[in-house]
């Protein structure tokens, strides 16, 4: 039955210990047998704590352009701020390519899920609307990558420079 906010499985894989966001409804026997109504395909757990830092990405459909112009890109930015206004993320970095983005952010509480959720669903309702489109824009789920190293967040401004001189 999934995690709640602020939950997460004890060491049986049942009942509830605070602290973080994960958790399995499956018996550990289950989990090791791969189990369950996904036949031990799901993705894995996220660890969301306050403090995590992350890079976070998500990329066009079929590697699609999920900005067109300069208002997509506008209307991508008013979105994301309101987003790390509304789950109090911390922004460190952004990139924005033609077919995907590229996020560095802080979590002050157990939401980068619930909040990227709330991002990419707002975008992509807009951006279909505008272009008069249906359909997935995205390809997957966002990928989040937690880092806590201060060499990391200097290289994805750096990484985003240089890919952008490469894709040109």
């Amino acid at each position: 039955v999934g995690g709640g906010r602020g939950l997460a499985c004890n060491a049986e894989g049942r009942g509830w210990v605070s602290g973080l966001s994960f958790c399995t409804s499956l018996h550990p026997q289950e989990v090791a047998e791969g189990g369950g109504s996904l036949g031990g395909m799901s993705r894995p757990n996220r660890l969301e704590y306050p403090g995590a830092v992350y890079h976070v990405t998500a990329r066009g459909n079929e590697r699609r352009n999920i900005f067109a112009d300069g208002a997509d890109r506008e209307s991508f930015l008013t979105l994301l701020e309101q987003c790390v206004k509304r789950f109090g993320w911390i922004l460190t970095a952004y990139v924005l390519m033609s077919n995907h983005f590229h996020l560095v952010l802080e979590l002050t509480g157990m939401n980068l899920s619930t909040g990227m959720h709330w991002l990419n669903s707002k975008y992509s309702r807009a951006f279909n609307r505008r272009h008069e489109r249906v359909g997935n824009l995205y390809e997957a789920r966002f990928k989040g990558v937690r880092t806590d190293t201060e060499t990391f967040l200097l290289r994805v401004p750096r990484y985003g420079v240089t890919h952008r001189v490469r894709a040109q």
